[in-house]
């Protein structure tokens, strides 16, 4: 653990951040993850409160290697390239990427892909501890507003979002919970709906300072019901972050869900966050600047407006051409091998709490490809075994001793 003074933050333009001099940021790494702030004394009214805390873990190199060269294998297979910019004219030529079919060969898919992209459909689930907004309701305006923005964030990159379902569940240790907690496991094992293809967006009250974590989509194939997106609930679109709460959040994490990195990832050494036209950036941007720094000596200034980095939202407003072929490569090995969706399929009825956590549900185990799923690191080992002993041992031995005993 590192802590160091708020004068030692440097803007980028080389002055000190404007802040209290007594108020210290606690640099903290966490086994892999996000370098993440904290700021441990109670901020002045015309002070940013917090600074962004991202949860999703930063991958082992011996992972992100294996990821790599899985998607350029799907770039070859795709295109007969592994050139960023070749990919995207032939990809644009023929329509290939983004489809949920399973049982579409990628050929036929190309033929009813749409022209804007891939389409992503949302199961939103709000937690709650109960009915009033404070504990947690939101209302449905709020969960349109959210998907609102990533649709606005996504644009760019010819990537949108669909809402399928709000799914509302009232349980108050599963909205307050601790991310790979057992309750997590616990919600998840029950909440999730639909396949890889199928954006499970989790609005929780978190624990301060983290305000999200993602699934990265090579990590399906083993723990399908963790698949999702978990966002803080005062993050969403007019929550009460001051500084983060336009929905930006959502956006980012998704970029994880999507198969995207920090591009602060590995500081300046190559290759980073695999992208060659997101510069090199040697430490996150948790502030709206007017001149970007240069934190590294590659060619140009560090990508201070990037989603998939840390300033507030307000000052979020960029994917770059490399990000979205990442994310479309990314959709394709990953996630478009999931069941499509059809209204009549929905599982869960929007508004309800869904069924206990004994009954089945029919589509927790759609069919995924295994073929490209990379060697995993050790970062994947705690996310296996409380993945089935919690819903499956309970619904077996309590229905046969009763009814054998008489006889």
């Amino acid at each position: 653990m590192k802590t160091v003074s708020w004068a030692d933050v440097q803007s980028s333009s080389g002055a000190q951040r404007t802040a209290p001099l007594l108020a210290l940021v606690t640099v903290i790494w966490l086994g892999g993850h996000c370098a993440d702030a904290l700021v441990q004394n109670t901020p002045q009214a015309d002070t940013e409160p917090i600074l962004r805390f991202c949860g999703t873990p930063t991958p082992p190199q011996i992972v992100t290697v294996a990821v790599q060269q899985t998607l350029n294998a799907t770039m070859t297979d795709l295109t007969g390239t592994t050139d960023p910019a070749i990919f995207n004219e032939r990809i644009a030529a023929q329509r290939l990427v983004g489809t949920n079919a399973s049982s579409t060969s990628r050929s036929a898919a190309a033929a009813a892909l749409p022209a804007t992209g891939l389409v992503v459909p949302v199961y939103f689930h709000v937690l709650r501890s109960g009915i009033a907004v404070s504990q947690g309701n939101i209302p449905d305006s709020t969960v349109a507003a959210q998907v609102q923005a990533l649709n606005t964030a996504y644009a760019q990159t010819g990537a949108s979002f669909t809402l399928v379902a709000t799914i509302r569940t009232t349980n108050s240790s599963w909205y307050q919970l601790q991310q790979n907690s057992q309750e997590w496991f616990d919600m998840t094992n029950v909440l999730h709906q639909g396949g890889p293809g199928d954006l499970n967006l989790y609005s929780l009250n978190l624990t301060f300072p983290l305000l999200g974590w993602s699934q990265f989509p090579w990590w399906y194939a083993d723990t399908p019901l963790q698949d999702g997106v978990f966002v803080d609930i005062d993050t969403l679109p007019g929550g009460s972050l001051s500084d983060f709460n336009l929905g930006n959040t959502a956006v980012h994490e998704t970029g994880h869900w999507l198969g995207l990195f920090h591009p602060f990832q590995g500081g300046c050494t190559s290759p980073n966050d695999y992208v060659s036209d997101t510069t090199q950036e040697a430490s996150p941007e948790y502030y709206c600047v007017s001149t970007p720094a240069d934190t590294c000596t590659d060619v140009g200034p560090d990508p201070f407006q990037n989603y998939m980095d840390y300033p507030p939202d307000r000052c979020m407003k960029k994917f770059t051409t490399g990000q979205a072929t990442r994310l479309k490569v990314s959709w394709e090995t990953y996630r478009s091998g999931g069941p499509a969706y059809s209204p009549e399929q929905a599982p869960v009825a929007v508004g309800n709490d869904p069924p206990p956590a004994s009954t089945p549900k029919p589509t927790m185990r759609p069919t995924a490809k295994s073929t490209t799923k990379p060697t995993k690191g050790p970062t994947r080992k705690p996310t296996r075994k409380p993945t089935r002993k919690p819903t499956r041992k309970p619904t077996r031995k309590p229905t046969r001793k009763p009814t054998r005993k008489p006889t």
